[in-house]
């Protein structure tokens, strides 16, 4: 794919792409008293494409963009996308419950249901709870993550106005030859995965599997509420990812590709007597997600990309309740034993794509395109249901260009909303600006609206939709800077977001969803990766006030501040590295309404490998070392002391 850097340029930062990062550490004292073994090379300035939604070196992207590589999922041997993302800039992460339960994401402050996934650009969500599904994707299939924190309708239209997180797959990356890992570790949780990729005669094909499963552990705390279920939760995963493409002629490409995970979790209920609790059952969830694509990629000219593709996702989640008896069924509900299922949706979407990259001489580039969206969604619970569709038709185009020390970026898109009760519109823009201070120095900054259109369960719940339901409307500043050279990239970002027309229930009229809040979100955060006396150094910092500007208060499960500290070192054929992660404290509801508090916490993780040969590895990591006992939320355990070991064969 062509780009409008220059070509020596972008030879450069795909070099650099291909070395391998570490960032290890047992103990910083020992790692920076230590001399150099081995030359240290590491991901600095990777090529990115979610930024603009093609090719640009990442210092030279507009908007506050991070990269997690395969090289730093290898490294760092997280157990699951929790462990992965905690510590990056901008995103504040947790779950109520154990491995395989939902993981809430909150990018600068804003809702969990208002960032985009995409799965090899393919949108993901679920309908009913607004929420991801990121928690579903297997860590072992997961070749690199681009993170893209503020307003991004412009680009990507309805859930993006926190943010983005595009997920590329191992088999999307066109990988050749075996793979093959097994891990074990606290709790009995196990994982293995393998696949295999071939490429020749113009063919690229793969196909990875893999399973993941564990006791996990209960998730209530019964200190808090006593008499509730403590099973521990367990969870089960699967997971069957396949690729194909054909290069028909220099230039002109087709492929398919297809990712199914089916996720199993248990998860326990805290209920205050206030509610008829406690509940002394024990929940069960079946999730199933798939993805398919199919696209056509054709250079037109030697100046103009066209790419169509047409997409389809499914997310079904099924809960049964695992109980025979129970008074809280009986004392909430009026029915007990609960009849199964407890409850099912399921959210399908259909996404056609047809998108062009026109290249104007080697600093500047136009993207133009249309998108139509269709999701249907079907919920059934026994005390609700919902059963609706919702288009959008969208047509985008955006600019960008170099002009000696200034950089541009303009991008503007028009979306149709259709349900069958109403239409609606939203207009969305994003103008960035930079100029180079100097060959160093960066300054940045940007101005940017979004929308976040209702969920269809939002719109025609039996019990609490509203089909009138406006979408979430955003306006976002901000501005920044930036610092690269050799193997140093700094940036700082200051940002300001204004949330209008947020969807909330109305408790005067049976909890009915309405068109009222508001809510800003202002703060700064900066990132550091840098090698540093033969060490591989990454920091993280974020400093926010997420405010509901209605009442003053702090938005409930945000944190003001979060950060991460992160160092490692190559020794010979060993790595070794710790990770620290700071939360300050959140505010969450309990279910009688009172507004609890939970307390700021820090926890240290240490990692390490030793590499046998070029194809054979082994991985160390552990959690949580000090085993602290802390809570994100009232009423809800976290994972204490957790190690894990990992066996890893991948050919170089």
């Amino acid at each position: 794919m062509k780009s409008i850097i220059n070509k020596s340029q972008l030879l450069a930062a795909r070099l650099q792409t291909r070395r391998l990062p570490f960032r290890l550490c047992a103990a910083m004292p020992f790692l920076v008293a230590l001399p150099p073994i081995q030359a240290q090379v590491t991901q600095i300035n990777p090529i990115v494409v979610t930024g603009n939604s093609s090719d640009q070196p990442l210092s030279e992207v507009m908007p506050s963009v991070s990269v997690i590589s395969r090289a730093d999922i290898a490294r760092l041997n997280p157990p699951d996308m929790m462990s992965i993302l905690q510590g990056e800039p901008g995103l504040d992460v947790f779950r109520n419950g154990s491995i395989g339960s939902p993981i809430s994401v909150f990018m600068r402050g804003s809702a969990s249901s208002q960032f985009l996934l995409l799965v090899d650009g393919v949108k993901m969500g679920d309908e009913g709870t607004g929420i991801s599904g990121i928690e579903n994707i297997p860590m072992s299939q997961i070749d690199h993550i681009e993170i893209l924190r503020g307003n991004a309708s412009a680009l990507y239209g309805s859930k993006a106005s926190g943010g983005v997180i595009q997920v590329f797959t191992r088999g999307g990356q066109g990988l050749t030859g075996p793979s093959a890992e097994v891990s074990y570790g606290s709790r009995n949780s196990m994982s293995t995965s393998a696949g295999y990729g071939v490429s020749a005669d113009g063919w690229k094909t793969s196909i990875f599997l893999s399973h993941q499963q564990g006791d996990g552990y209960s998730s209530v705390n019964l200190n808090q509420y006593p008499g509730t279920n403590a099973e521990k939760n367990n969870y089960q995963a699967d997971s069957l990812q396949a690729n194909i493409a054909k290069q028909l002629t220099p230039g002109h490409e087709v492929g398919a590709k297809i990712f199914y995970i089916q996720n199993n979790y248990q998860y326990n209920n805290p209920v205050s007597v206030n509610f008829g609790g406690p509940d002394t059952g024990l929940y069960s969830v079946e999730n199933r997600t798939q993805t398919l694509l199919g696209y056509s990629q054709n250079e037109i000219t030697n100046y103009w990309l066209s790419k169509f593709s047409i997409a389809n996702s499914k997310m079904s989640s099924t809960t049964n309740y695992l109980a025979k008896d129970n008074d809280f069924a009986l004392n909430y509900y009026g029915v007990s034993p609960f009849q199964n299922p407890y409850l099912k949706g399921q959210t399908e979407q259909n996404d056609y794509l047809w998108k062009n990259e026109f290249h104007l001489g080697q600093t500047q580039q136009v993207i133009a395109g249309v998108e139509l969206n269709t999701i249907q969604y079907n919920y059934q619970s026994l005390y609700d249901t919902s059963i609706g569709d919702r288009k959008l038709f969208s047509i985008f185009s955006g600019y960008t260009a170099k002009y000696d020390r200034i950089g541009v970026q303009v991008n503007v898109r028009r979306d149709e909303l259709s349900n069958q009760d109403q239409k609606q519109s939203a207009n969305t823009g994003l103008l960035g600006v930079s100029y180079d201070l100097s060959s160093t120095w960066k300054w940045t900054s940007s101005v940017s609206n979004a929308f976040n259109a209702p969920t269809v369960y939002q719109l025609y719940s039996s019990n609490y939709g509203n089909p009138h339901l406006k979408p979430e409307r955003a306006n976002s500043i901000e501005m920044g800077l930036q610092y690269l050279v050799d193997e140093t990239l700094f940036k700082v970002v200051a940002f300001q977001t204004k949330y209008q027309e947020l969807i909330t229930t109305d408790p005067n009229n049976n909890y009915q969803y309405m068109n009222v809040n508001q809510a800003s979100s202002k703060g700064v955060e900066a990132s550091l990766k840098s090698k540093w006396m033969g060490n591989y150094l990454q920091l993280g910092l974020t400093l926010q006030n997420p405010t509901n500007d209605d009442d003053g208060t702090q938005l409930i499960g945000r944190s003001k501040n979060f950060g991460s500290i992160d160092i490692s070192r190559k020794i010979e054929h060993w790595t070794v590295g710790s990770q620290w992660i700071a939360v300050s404290s959140r505010t969450y509801p309990d279910d009688a309404g009172n507004q609890i508090t939970s307390g700021g916490y820090a926890l240290m993780n240490l990692y390490g490998g030793y590499q046998f040969d070029k194809n054979w590895s082994a991985r160390l990591r552990i959690d949580n070392l000090l085993n602290r006992d802390y809570q994100n939320a009232y009423g809800y355990n976290t994972p204490k002391f957790g190690a894990f070991l990992t066996l890893r064969y991948l050919p170089s």
